[in-house]
């Protein structure tokens, strides 16, 4: 499931406002799904504004719809996830019917018909492709990609949703509006998974239930040697937790379980350790004179956030990434 630097599309940023219920329709055929829609006031009023950055897995953004509206949606083609932050928002699948609020973001599957209503509603919004995140899933768990399904709209619990919105967040505001964090590899692969990860956690899936109900045991410390010489052999590529597992011979959930009891850590926090030990290296040996730069050498080795990357470097270094890079 990693990403190709050779493949790596450009980040696609686009932003469309109407007055036109018309044209705001047509868009919405166009980047989502058949659509129709009642005024049950009429469209006096109406606005519609849309924004959105997207990467070839995952999207994130904004829209706001300004009026009372009652809609009926063909299925989505994405994983679509939805933030309220203003207005009124419920939607209807199936036999369920849940509203969105601030605190609940709500997960709107596909191959399934939607019924809406809202009123002036502003919300946040993330796409994702579902065969990335059954792959991912399948590497995390085990169960085949075809066996995945969502099984509710709501979040598990509401330390979870508070979960999804960080991570969301932390997307938004340090990873797509960062052109060389999003040139990465490593960061774009990075933040696909923690997306992926964070949506398998947070809303009712299969793999959840097997996540819960697969058993923990043992592995010998073979393979955690194997995923560490793994590690250190390719830590510039854009590898998680299934490469790692499956270059040790074993199952996600027993590396990570044997990696806290014979090393104290988990596999992705050691790569991050690596990650960072050549980060060191290549910032001793820059040069700013010839263009070499903290952002440049950070995000290529997956640090999208100059401000932690700082903090975490200034705690194992003792100094600052731009005072290494200038000495």
């Amino acid at each position: 499931m990693g990403v190709d630097a050779q493949a790596l599309p450009p980040v696609q940023r686009h932003q469309f406002t109407t007055t036109d219920p018309d044209h705001a329709l047509a868009f919405i055929r166009q980047n989502y799904a058949d659509y129709s829609v009642r005024f049950p006031d009429g469209p006096a009023g109406f606005i519609f504004a849309h924004s959105m950055t997207s990467s070839h897995s995952f999207s994130v953004g904004r829209a706001h719809y300004g009026m009372v509206v009652k809609a009926r949606s063909e299925p989505l083609e994405k994983l679509f996830i939805v933030q309220l932050l203003s207005g009124f928002l419920q939607f209807s699948v199936g036999q369920e019917t849940v509203c969105a609020t601030r605190a609940q973001p709500v997960l709107l599957s596909p191959s399934r018909v939607i019924h809406a209503e809202w009123d002036d509603y502003e919300i946040g919004m993330v796409m994702l492709d579902p065969a990335m995140v059954a792959d991912h899933a399948a590497g995390a768990v085990g169960i085949h990609p075809a066996s995945l399904d969502f099984t509710g709209m709501e979040p598990v619990s509401p330390l979870m949703a508070q979960h999804w919105r960080s991570v969301v967040h932390h997307t938004a505001r340090d990873v797509l509006p960062n052109p060389e964090a999003m040139a990465s590899p490593l960061i774009v692969g990075q933040t696909q998974r923690l997306l992926a990860s964070s949506l398998l956690t947070t809303f009712p899936n299969t793999a959840l239930t097997a996540l819960t109900d697969s058993p923990t045991g043992l592995v010998e410390p073979a393979a955690v040697r194997r995923a560490v010489a793994f590690i250190d052999a390719h830590p510039g590529e854009d590898i998680g937790i299934a490469e790692i597992a499956r270059a040790a011979r074993v199952g996600p959930r027993g590396l990570q379980h044997a990696f806290r009891r014979y090393r104290d850590t988990t596999p992705m926090e050691y790569l991050r350790q690596v990650r960072l030990h050549h980060a060191h290296r290549e910032l001793l040996a820059g040069d700013p004179t010839q263009g070499d730069t903290v952002s440049a050498i950070t995000a290529r080795w997956g640090f999208p956030h100059a401000g932690r990357f700082s903090k975490t470097y200034r705690d194992t270094y003792g100094r600052s990434p731009h005072q290494t890079l200038h000495q």
